[in-house]
């Protein structure tokens, strides 16, 4: 399988992950294109973006997660049902709101532009990326230009349960080694932890432990960075609410992994299309002792220098 993406090619996915970096340190990151617009102004369901020219090609870089606003967003996960043009779609609430508010600001750019169109970013920025994306290709604004459009989005979160069958081949999602962001859902989650779940008559008090107790280790042991810790600690409560919620009722969560066509990115030389997976195999929350410091961007951008097209 080969993404319908406009020339697609290894050398895209590496000027897309660098767009992705470059948006962690500002526009003035940003070298050998033209700006064409940036958000600076950085709110709860707002990140840092950036509409870049390069190459015949426009880059809508967001940026990952770097402030507590963006965590805020992160950790609002509760699924919303919207429309995605004449689709209904489960939605990560917190990435659609951003999604929504990046769109309001940019859709006439979108509309009007001759070319092809990247929808990139790291983190939290790929997550809104690929919201994002999909909802430029079905909405009657935009859709015009759908195929030209595509998402690069790399170490996303789960953000959205399907991308709608025309638009599959659009959206990559790259996930290196057993970085943990791409496999942070309740269903992940509840599929990890289900055999502690309180049963009838028990409480949710040991459930809760254990998570905190796992995720104190991430932190202490395995570098699990400070922002992410603290976001999950603070919402450990709704955590396990969902997830026994999740126990009773298996039709109450419907984002479980990464989106679109997936590559399983390593450090080994060879092609890119060898790391393609289906995105259902990464359906346990990753714990490894290479969980966190596997999520770093580039860890991300050595492997994609090992790789080459078909």
């Amino acid at each position: 399988m080969i993404p319908s993406i406009l020339g697609f090619s290894v050398n895209l996915c590496r000027t897309a992950l660098t767009m992705a970096w470059e948006a962690y340190g500002g526009a003035a990151s940003f070298h050998d294109g033209t700006m064409i617009y940036e958000n600076d102004k950085n709110q709860v369901y707002l990140p840092l973006f950036y509409v870049y020219d390069f190459n015949q090609t426009l880059y809508v870089s967001i940026r990952g997660s770097s402030s507590q606003k963006d965590w805020y967003t992160d950790f609002n996960y509760t699924e919303r049902y919207e429309d995605f043009g004449d689709y209904k779609l489960h939605v990560h609430g917190g990435f659609f709101n951003s999604s929504i508010n990046v769109f309001n600001q940019i859709k006439d750019i979108i509309a009007n532009y001759p070319g092809r169109i990247i929808f990139t970013g790291h983190s939290y920025g790929a997550s809104v990326a690929t919201v994002l994306g999909i909802y430029c290709m079905t909405h009657p604004d935009t859709a015009k230009n759908a195929q030209r459009m595509g998402v690069l989005g790399f170490a996303a979160a789960p953000a959205i349960e399907k991308v709608p069958e025309p638009f599959h081949d659009q959206v990559c999602s790259f996930v290196y080694e057993t970085d943990i962001v791409p496999t942070l859902s309740i269903i992940n989650a509840y599929d990890t932890f289900k055999d502690f779940i309180p049963k009838s008559g028990a409480t949710k008090a040991l459930l809760k432990i254990l998570i905190k107790t796992a995720v104190t280790i991430l932190k202490d042991k395995k570098g699990l960075a400070n922002s992410l810790y603290n976001g999950i600690m603070s919402a450990s409560d709704q955590i396990v609410d969902d997830l026994c919620a999740y126990s009773v009722d298996q039709t109450s969560c419907h984002i479980g992994q990464v989106v679109g066509i997936t590559y399983h990115l390593n450090t080994v030389q060879g092609k890119l299309s060898e790391d393609m997976v289906d995105p259902a195999t990464l359906n346990i929350l990753s714990i490894s002792q290479t969980c966190a410091d596997d999520h770093n961007i580039q860890h991300y951008s050595d492997s994609l220098n090992e790789k080459s097209d078909d």
